[in-house]
């Protein structure tokens, strides 16, 4: 075991800290590979915490420990000389919270419709014949455009509030996406007081950290649950054995911005996802009151109890999403489309009021999966 090098048969938690004793991060291991990740909490205890990949989360307490020495002296009348002794008792100085999440066991092969690391699996029609792709929408309504306006208003934001922009911090994600293997996210606030939009500092005032570093195929989103307004984070362009994702949203970007709503962001408006190549989507609360209702009846709970970064085995989401998501790659629609697109069908049959969007020439385009006999259609505004 060493800084760069873990026993290949390895499990359990390893956590870093500075020289000074100050949390740096931590992972989960299961046989040798980062299975989960690990978050330092009790400096933002008002910060929730969501996963893009959704886990098994669970606090643990880590003490400090210090030592009381306390020292007595003997005289020894065979030496004559004084001899001294120590006696030291650790007692505990300090305590913090960490909060682990794991994702089950190291990904290998399987799904091949999951969102872990983007850009590299999404280029080629599922059934070897000629790639489709989705049609010209003809019924998009005018919010489609303002609620692109709307978020990229926001990403282009220059005003340095705290001594940072968001514009400059969502450019280090786009960055990110193309040349890191792991993911990185943020979150957006809004102050209704002030009018203010502003990056979210999840360090402290003398260490501020605005971007969060999480593993190949999953990240913990920290957020403001009363004032956050976006969520925003990569999937990153990896090469690694665990990189059979695509740039595209998964369920696990669509359960993570619900479960920001249902826990108190009321104003929470995206979830923003930064591929490799320019590729960007995004999933936006269209219709604030569908959503309310939809989070608050007992019989949608499953939907947010995910298995990994899909829907939970077994249940009507991930049954209906796995139906159109083979459908779509049996048509020969790239896997990167049939997987946003199977998202979208199945957002929209259960009335979420979620929609995804792709960045195209600079602007957002709504998509929208209609459903013909058997087959399932593709469209996106133009």
């Amino acid at each position: 075991m060493s800084y760069l090098k873990r026993d290949k048969k390895f499990n359990g938690t390893i956590i870093y800290h500075n020289m000074n004793g100050e949390y740096v991060n931590g992972w989960f291991y299961t046989d040798g590979e980062i299975t989960g990740a690990v978050q330092a909490n009790a400096e933002s205890p008002d910060f929730d915490l969501v996963t893009t990949r959704s886990g098994n989360c669970y606090n643990i307490t880590v003490e400090i420990y210090g030592f009381s020495c306390v020292g007595s002296g003997l005289y020894s009348y065979a030496s004559g000389e004084w001899l001294w002794y120590e006696k030291c008792v650790p007692y505990v100085s300090d305590w913090y919270i960490l909060t682990i999440c794991d994702y089950g066991g190291p990904s290998s092969g399987g799904y091949d419709g999951s969102s872990g690391p983007g850009g590299t699996g999404g280029n080629s029609g599922g059934n070897g014949n000629t790639v489709q792709t989705p049609q010209a929408r003809t019924d998009c309504s005018p919010s489609a455009a303002s609620n692109s306006s709307s978020i990229n208003n926001v990403l282009n934001k220059t005003v340095l509030t705290n001594n940072v922009s968001i514009n400059q911090q969502i450019n280090l994600l786009r960055n990110y996406a193309n040349t890191a293997s792991v993911e990185y996210c943020l979150s957006v606030s809004y102050d209704p007081t002030t009018g203010a939009y502003y990056v979210l500092n999840y360090g402290s005032t003398s260490s501020p950290q605005y971007i969060m570093q999480g593993t190949e195929t999953s990240i913990l989103l920290s957020y403001d649950p009363t004032n956050v307004y976006l969520l925003a984070h990569t999937h990153p362009n990896s090469s690694g054995a665990n990189a059979t994702g695509h740039p595209s949203p998964s369920p696990g970007d669509a359960i993570a911005l619900a479960k920001a709503y249902k826990d108190g962001g009321k104003n929470v408006k995206a979830n923003v996802a930064f591929g490799s190549g320019g590729a960007e989507y995004m999933i936006y609360v269209n219709n604030p009151t569908a959503l309310a209702d939809f989070c608050s009846r007992s019989i949608n709970d499953s939907f947010f109890e995910s298995n990994g970064y899909r829907f939970k085995s077994g249940s009507i989401w991930d049954d209906t999403y796995q139906t159109a998501y083979q459908n779509m790659v049996n048509q020969g629609f790239t896997k990167n489309d049939a997987q946003s697109y199977a998202l979208q069908y199945v957002l929209d049959i259960c009335s979420t009021g979620l929609k995804v969007y792709e960045k195209k020439n600079g602007e957002f385009k709504e998509q929208k999966t209609e459903k013909s006999g058997n087959n399932y259609l593709p469209k996106i505004c133009q």
